[in-house]
């Protein structure tokens, strides 16, 4: 993953990507938002939960004794987080965008975007159901929600944690 994700802490100008861009202030307003929580829930409640998710679904799967589940649950949370990864990169490169060009430029952007969305969420469905094949505890999936907007809010709030873990 590379330096592009936004922080786990609110974002400011200096530490966040799409806060960064002034091509698009409306992605940048709506992702700082999302972020910080729109919704009125406390912060360090917010924090909280989602790297509690973050956290079960690491610490189930090293509880788990070497085998074939153990390789499979890896192999899946890896996936995971390469999807985390190619989402918010993907916000970078959209919210980078000028108004001023092409609209097919724009688009494929906000098609690549869309895409990673979506695989972030089938990575956590796909991730889920292994952990209740394997016998493990899957309430982490709702814990992080289940709407597109939910997996958003985990994925940006987590990315600080994966980040943290590639030092």
């Amino acid at each position: 993953m590379n330096e592009r994700h936004p922080s786990f802490e609110a974002p400011n100008e200096e530490s966040h990507p799409v806060s960064q861009s002034k091509a698009d202030p409306f992605l940048a307003d709506s992702w700082d938002r999302m972020v910080e929580g729109e919704h009125g829930e406390d912060q360090a409640e917010f924090k909280g939960r989602d790297y509690d998710a973050y956290m079960s679904i690491v610490t189930q799967i090293a509880s788990v004794p070497e085998g074939k589940d153990k390789e499979v649950l890896n192999k899946l949370l890896a996936n995971l987080k390469k999807g985390v990864s190619r989402y918010l990169n993907s916000i970078s490169l959209l919210a980078e965008r000028k108004v001023s060009e092409e609209l097919f430029a724009i688009e494929s952007a906000d098609t690549s975007r869309k895409r990673a969305h979506t695989g972030i969420i089938d990575e956590l469905n796909i991730l889920s159901r292994a952990f209740e094949r394997a016998g493990l505890d899957n309430s982490w999936r709702s814990d992080i929600g289940l709407t597109r907007k939910d997996a958003t809010r985990w994925a940006a709030k987590i990315s600080q944690v994966l980040l943290s873990e590639l030092s």
